[in-house]
Order: C-alpha cells, then sequence, then structure tokens
C-alpha cells in the first residue's frame, strides 16, 4: 500500500514475499530475515517455517527445487549455491554437513546425522530407501532421527502441492542423500 507521495518501505513497495515473510514471523513467532538474525540456527527456521506454512499449495511452478530455492529466499539465506555437483542435475544448496550414500554393507555416512537438523536442505539423487524411490529430488528436513527422515516437501507422486513425507534412512540401498546447511545472506 502507499500513501500519496510515500511508500511504507524505503525500498519502494513492500514485496509479496517480504508481506509473506513478516506475516510467517507473527504467526509464527520467528524473527525476520532482516531483523539483525543472521545465524544459520534462525534462517533454517525460518526455511520450515515457509515450507510447513505452504502446505497443501503449489510453491513457483510445483517443483521440488521451487520449494527449497522461494523457502531460501523469504529465509534471508544464499539460493542455490550451484548447479551441477557432483553431477549436472544436481543441486548444492549450502554448506555440506552430511552425505548419506548406499553401500552393499549397507548405509554408509560421511559427517554427523546430529549436524542436520529441522530447516537444512536434502538433495537426493537415485535414492532407493524401502519403498522410496527418488530419481532426483528436493526436500526440507523437518526431523531427521539415525533411521528416519521427516520432510516438507512438493511434486511427490505426480501431484505439485507441497507434502509431508518420511522415509527410512537405515533402508536406504541405492543412491546418495546430501544434506545442506544454509548460509545466511547477512553473517
Amino acid at each position: 500500500m502507499k500513501r500519496t507521495g510515500t511508500s511504507l518501505s524505503r525500498r519502494g513497495d513492500i514485496s509479496a514475499t517480504r508481506v509473506l515473510g513478516l506475516a510467517l514471523s507473527i504467526i509464527l513467532g520467528v524473527k525476520s530475515a532482516h531483523a539483525g538474525t543472521g545465524g544459520a540456527t534462525a534462517v533454517r527456521q525460518r526455511v520450515l517455517a515457509y515450507a510447513k506454512a505452504n502446505l497443501g499449495r503449489t510453491v513457483g511452478n510445483g517443483e521440488c527445487a521451487a520449494l527449497a530455492f522461494q523457502a531460501l529466499k523469504a529465509a534471508g539465506a544464499k539460493p542455490r549455491a550451484r548447479h551441477g555437483f557432483p553431477t549436472q542435475r544436481d543441486y548444492v544448496w549450502g554448506k555440506l554437513v552430511l552425505l548419506i550414500e548406499a553401500t552393499p554393507e549397507g548405509p554408509k555416512s560421511t559427517g554427523s546425522i546430529r549436524d542436520v537438523g529441522p530447516g537444512d536442505i536434502a538433495q537426493f539423487s537415485n535414492v532407493k530407501a524401502g519403498r522410496a524411490h527418488m530419481g532426483h529430488h528436493t526436500a526440507v528436513v523437518s526431523e531427521i532421527s539415525d533411521t528416519r527422515l521427516a520432510m516438507v516437501e512438493q511434486h511427490v507422486g505426480g501431484g505439485h502441492s507441497v507434502v509431508e513425507g518420511a522415509i527410512r534412512l537405515d533402508k536406504l540401498s541405492r543412491g546418495w542423500i546430501r544434506f545442506y546447511r544454509p548460509i545466511p545472506l547477512r553473517p
């Protein structure tokens, strides 16, 4: 909204993303990305809050990566860092904190599962874990334990709306999952 000759923001009109972020901050009691709380924990809280606030909706173009991209943007985090690691199809969403990969002996971890938390981004490649199959997929972590990953995701089972899902990490028999920590835009 504008008053004649003045605006509510020094930078001009308030964008829809900022309005949504502010509304989420008020409703969920999470500080705004621009309120001077640039720490990784606060950013992760905002990423997860954005994802959960959009349950049942389609974010962006409905692809799985669009949810992560928009959640990072709304949370005041750097967007996808780069494309093409370790293959051209894969995405890097921040600082790598854990890699879990299938081996003939069972799942192998590089890093500690205790370093992954709600609001981190999971990138899947060619994953089979029990009945779950994911060729190339991105999700927001909501909970994690040694055996189970709960997540907020979209573009699942032919649908494009945001849903909650889970997989059994101890049943990983093919592929890998990389967990990334969002990086705040401002330290």
